[in-house]
């Protein structure tokens, strides 16, 4: 049901459960709609976790959601389905207060552990349940991290047309402040502010790779896909940029091979 604007046209939504009442009665009917107009060949469920820790019971109940919705998808769609685990290993390991400026900083699990740390997480805590998963209900599943999905070049290219309209975005991803939680982590230490309050893009260039840049510090130029200045806790980038995103692959170090690059500043005070 829409609501009738001023000028005559009609707005959002007003009360999506106002049509579904008494017409849902199944929970994987909401995709039937999707599937009779797009015809998909295979529907896969993705189901996110923060690597975090042991996962208790409301984890792995949603996780087993995903898996049954796969089995039903396949016999009411007659389609392939499978699940996908996304293993967020970009969650917050640490987090630290700069004593002068009382900013939060955060280490992921990604930078605490390491990639082979985050392999026996997956292992140790939910292998074992997936694998029982998969084998009661016929559903074939795969395991990504955060930091292999924001690796691949279609991912970091949506994420820079997103920075192109950030100012309308914003208030959609972050409702409360409007400041929407870029992450950039430091290549050295791995340390990136939580909460963004200081970071802010500075452009956005129109071509990739940019001109070489120099660091700070003065050492040998680099082409740079993100220039980074910005403060961490020990402080091992504050007086230098950052190194180029082809240098390193951390979580939230976004930039595709080819297209526009963007540069993300935070201060140092």
């Amino acid at each position: 049901m829409a609501a009738p604007h001023r000028t005559g046209r009609s707005t959002l939504l007003v009360s999506p459960n106002s049509i579904l009442a008494n017409a849902l009665l199944r929970t994987i009917d909401i995709l039937r709609p999707r599937v009779h107009a797009t015809r998909p060949a295979r529907i896969e469920f993705v189901v996110g976790t923060q690597i975090n820790g042991a996962p208790h019971l409301g984890t792995n109940l949603v996780q087993a959601a995903a898996f049954l919705l796969a089995k039903l998808a396949r016999r009411e769609f007659s389609v392939d389905a499978t699940v996908r685990f996304s293993a967020l290993d970009n969650a917050p390991h640490d987090v630290v207060l700069d004593p002068e400026t009382h900013t939060a900083y955060q280490q992921t699990y990604f930078h605490a552990l390491g990639k082979d740390g985050i392999g026996d997480l997956i292992e140790r805590y939910y292998r074992t349940f997936f694998d029982s998963l998969a084998e009661a209900t016929g559903t074939d599943y795969t395991v990504e991290t955060y930091t292999d999905q924001q690796a691949t070049p279609g991912y970091r290219a949506e994420f820079l047309r997103t920075l192109e309209r950030l100012d309308d975005l914003r208030w959609w991803l972050a409702p409360s402040h409007g400041t929407v939680h870029i992450r950039v982590p430091c290549p050295d230490c791995g340390w990136a502010e939580k909460r963004a309050d200081r970071t802010k893009l500075a452009r956005l260039d129109d071509r990739w790779p940019p001109p070489p840049r120099r660091c700070r510090s003065g050492s040998s130029p680099h082409r740079f896909s993100r220039r980074l200045a910005r403060s961490c806790p020990s402080r091992c980038c504050v007086s230098r940029a950052a190194a180029c995103c082809r240098q390193t692959s951390s979580p939230g170090c976004s930039t595709p091979p080819a297209g526009p690059a963007a540069s993300i500043i935070t201060s140092t005070r």
